[in-house]
């Protein structure tokens, strides 16, 4: 049973008001119970002028994912090549999470199966070793290129940078092998609706799900939409489960909420911010780069000839009576480097400028900033 709102309290002014015109008061207090009625939270505000021009939509969670995923895919993907932070937090938490890999470690029920310990212990031993043998190759992998253990850091490396990874698991018979059974991982770009195909209920980013939202089958591009080369777009239709109810193609993505058809890559939150801090971090590296040049101009003078510390300063010394030559004869195009020492031509002056490099208020803004990116990914920043 629903609590009915407690009715304000009137203020002075209600008071005022009602004493004047009792039915503009009666108003006003109804208007007044109707609001908070209505809602007791200030977040929901939209009187308030410093949240009147905040309003977000009310999405599924595949509205609100897919019309951007492509675009946070490509700038998460710069970020970890290019940003020290971004690729940081990715290659942090890979190693954090994967380290060496899961490993096999074979526990029976004997009780169940009737054997006795020295029967289960065998089982165990055998098992394996047969498990070794085919993850500590390559033969675990299709492309004949990472063991198991390897497939597993480059599967999650995939899930933080796009987003996911589809794993399947299939067979190839491959020369020198004892087993069939290997992985394939595909990239979550290769997997989309056929031809631009629309979504709809059943079919969401190229999955078809049932009516209760379990996946069926993907639609799986046969090369990366993004291949060099590639002219002809063919598509196949891969099943999630096989007839005997086993799975076949995994799934992997950090779901965040329900109804979620795709995942989101790690960086998605602070892709502004690592941005923006980068382009700040290159701003600074200039400034102290360029701020480190010293440069000495001097005013021909005694004969065109350098001063006696100025030639000691440079460790250049006078041929001839003539000092380094000017702009005019080739001696200085104007860059600055480290150590130069110029003649500047007559009637010219110079005028310096303090750059105020290394600033010092660079350290904590850049570390507040860490903070609240580590926030965000849920890392532990250490300053």
């Amino acid at each position: 049973m629903s609590r009915a709102p407690k009715a304000p309290e009137p203020t002075l002014l209600d008071k005022a008001i009602s004493w004047i015109s009792p039915e503009r008061g009666a108003k006003r207090m109804h208007a007044r119970m109707t609001m908070t009625a209505l809602g007791g939270y200030t977040g929901a505000s939209k009187a308030k002028r410093s949240l009147s021009a905040w309003n977000p939509t009310a999405g599924s969670a595949a509205a609100d994912l897919l019309p951007d995923l492509p675009t946070l895919r490509e700038r998460c993907r710069d970020l970890e090549r290019n940003n020290p932070i971004g690729g940081g937090a990715i290659n942090t938490v890979t190693t954090k999470t994967v380290g060496t890999g899961l490993a096999l470690k074979s526990v029976v029920n004997r009780q169940i199966l009737g054997w006795d310990e020295e029967q289960a212990r065998n089982w165990q031993r055998n098992t394996e070793s047969l498990f070794k043998s085919w993850a500590e190759t390559n033969c675990c992998d299709i492309t004949r290129e990472q063991n198991f253990y390897g497939l597993q850091e480059l599967a999650w490396r995939s899930v933080l940078s796009s987003g996911d990874v589809f794993p399947l698991l299939t067979h190839k018979v491959q020369a020198g092998h004892h087993y069939s059974a290997c992985i394939q991982l595909i990239e979550g770009d290769r997997v989309c609706n056929p031809d631009g195909k629309a979504d709809t209920e059943i079919l969401t980013a190229g999955i078809e799900r049932d009516a209760d939202g379990a996946p069926v089958k993907a639609h799986i591009l046969r090369s990366h939409p993004g291949a060099l080369g590639v002219k002809e777009r063919k598509w196949d239709e891969r099943p999630f489960f096989n007839e005997r109810g086993g799975r076949v193609l995994l799934h992997l993505y950090r779901r965040r909420r329900v109804g979620q058809p795709r995942g989101v890559p790690y960086l998605a939150p602070v892709i502004e911010k690592l941005k923006q801090l980068d382009r700040y971090t290159d701003a600074e590296l200039e400034a102290a780069v360029v701020s480190a040049f010293f440069a000495v101009f001097i005013k021909p003078g005694n004969g065109g000839q350098l001063s006696p510390l100025a030639s000691a300063a440079t460790g250049n010394t006078p041929v001839g009576g003539d000092g380094p030559a000017g702009r005019a004869s080739g001696g200085w195009d104007g860059a600055l480097s480290g150590g130069i020492v110029a003649e500047l031509d007559d009637g010219a002056s110079i005028d310096t400028a303090s750059p105020g490099r290394p600033n010092m208020a660079f350290d904590p803004f850049v570390l507040a900033m860490l903070r609240q990116i580590g926030m965000a990914l849920s890392c532990r920043m250490r300053c």
